[in-house]
């Protein structure tokens, strides 16, 4: 009986350790040197033969191991995890984010267009007639004085050729103001401003669990934050703002409030006089005791954007939207968060007690912000 016993052990401790071997080295896919891949450095996967030190300095890039079982999950919108010698140590498998996304799975789209509309679909700006660049804030203008010129390229058939079109955007009618007619230059030089398309431009998203307040994120000027905040909040008083959206937004479901924005600084637009809808029925005819972006300033109970009905003690507090900021150290259970700032909101088409309420109070993914320019 004993040789079997110990046979049976020996097994179970072989397998044992094949298990915490297995999860060590899942845990050690990290490059130790940013020279892995790099150039000048390491560029080179033979490298990693002919190199003890290359080797073990770098088992990501010498494919011992794979970003690809990360446990954070996959990358979106065309990111991925690994092959980045910017990228080491515990930062090794971090997402490289395409284009203008960005975020800790590039989930969230950082581009703002300053004369143009953001697909957020694609993190792409859709130029009003006469602006060009990535971010719409380039006059449309040729880069070259072959365009509509002869010799040169005479008639805008020429833009059927790729690199002539690349070279005369706006011959080539690319950013909406080509004409196919070259103009002659003229001694003075004239700025015009040539308003967006009539559609939402998002200027702010609150990102639940980013770590900084909301309300300082909005109210600063220049600020660096980890939400995502459009330089155009801090030009509000130049825009000629007419409407602003809130959307509350949890998986697929979208509630909106919208609010008249005419002559209103990036404040003064929150208030309950200048709220031309909202998903709740009881909001125009219900008292307020909160009804502002500052909100409840109390340190222990930081509550900003807050849309609040009536307190009476933490169990009778009610209300409609809040961003909670103080975190964990929230002076009611209702407000605490792991990691702040978090969203709350009413999912019933009244107000709701931010104590009771159990499933008619909604947990936002994200609120974003979003003004239009002009009149539909």
């Amino acid at each position: 009986v004993r040789p079997v016993r110990r046979t049976t052990t020996a097994m179970l401790f072989l397998s044992l350790f094949a298990v915490l071997l297995s999860t060590a080295a899942s845990q050690s896919c990290q490059n130790t040197s940013p020279l892995c891949g790099a150039s000048p450095g390491w560029p080179l996967l033979s490298m990693c033969n002919d190199h003890d030190y290359v080797f073990n300095s770098c088992p990501e890039f010498c494919k011992q191991c794979s970003c690809d079982t990360d446990p954070r999950g996959p990358c979106y919108n065309g990111g991925y995890r690994g092959g980045n010698p910017a990228n080491y140590n515990e930062h090794t498998c971090d997402c490289n984010c395409v284009g203008a996304w960005t975020g800790d799975r590039c989930q969230y789209c950082s581009l703002t267009c300053v004369h143009g509309t953001l697909d957020s679909n694609t993190c792409t700006c859709a130029c009003a007639p006469g602006w060009d660049g990535p971010t719409c804030s380039e006059v449309c203008q040729n880069s070259s004085p072959l365009c509509g010129a002869n010799p040169g390229w005479p008639t805008t058939q020429s833009c059927n050729v790729d690199y002539v079109t690349e070279n005369c955007h706006l011959f080539c009618g690319v950013c909406g103001g080509g004409t196919g007619v070259v103009t002659q230059p003229t001694t003075t030089t004239q700025t015009t401003t040539t308003q967006p398309p009539c559609g939402w431009q998002i200027v702010f998203e609150v990102r639940p669990g980013a770590g900084d307040w909301a309300v300082d994120a909005w109210s600063s000027n220049g600020v660096q934050t980890a939400h995502f905040k459009s330089p155009l909040v801090d030009m509000w008083d130049t825009l000629g703002v007419k409407q602003v959206k809130i959307s509350l937004i949890q998986g697929s479901e979208v509630r909106e409030l919208v609010f008249d924005g005419t002559n209103t600084d990036k404040f003064s637009w929150f208030s309950k006089d200048r709220l031309l809808s909202s998903p709740w029925s009881d909001l125009p005819t219900e008292p307020n005791n909160f009804f502002s972006i500052a909100g409840e300033t109390n340190p222990g109970a930081r509550r900003s954007f807050f849309i609040n009905r009536n307190y009476g003690g933490c169990p009778t507090d009610a209300g409609w939207l809040v961003v909670t900021e103080t975190g964990p150290g929230g002076s009611c259970d209702w407000e605490r968060v792991p990691n702040p700032p978090g969203i709350l909101y009413a999912k019933k088409s009244t107000y709701v007690n931010w104590t009771s309420g159990g499933a008619d109070i909604g947990v936002a993914d994200l609120m974003r912000i979003s003004i239009k320019t002009c009149s539909p």
